[in-house]
């Protein structure tokens, strides 16, 4: 999904997983966190980055979208938890900026 080239290891297959799992249109945003978590940030990336991307999502992804399907997550969904975040403008881009967002889904 981003700019994230040579994050992952083979993104042909990440995006097809990720695809797989938006298809199924009941997967919530946490399951698929937490796959992600498990699959590509423990054992592709740096703990420290790991721990970075594990504190977004429970500070600030979870709360807002966790509970919802994929499917259902809009774009003025995301660009409201976006302009919400502007107090911390680093971690405001480095939610929509990681892998997550980009190689992955």
């Amino acid at each position: 999904m981003i700019c994230g080239a040579g994050w992952t290891l083979d993104p042909v297959v990440e995006r097809a997983a990720g695809a797989k799992a938006i298809e199924a249109g009941d997967t919530t945003v946490n399951a698929f966190a937490d796959r992600w978590l498990a699959e590509y940030v423990k054992p592709k990336l740096k703990t420290r980055t790991a721990t970075s991307y594990e504190s977004l999502l429970e500070q600030r992804l979870r709360p807002a979208f966790g509970h919802l399907p994929i499917s259902r997550v809009t774009k003025a969904d995301v660009l409201k938890f976006h302009a919400g975040l502007q107090d911390t403008p680093g971690r405001a881009n480095r939610c929509f900026g990681s892998p997550c967002t980009h190689d992955f889904c």
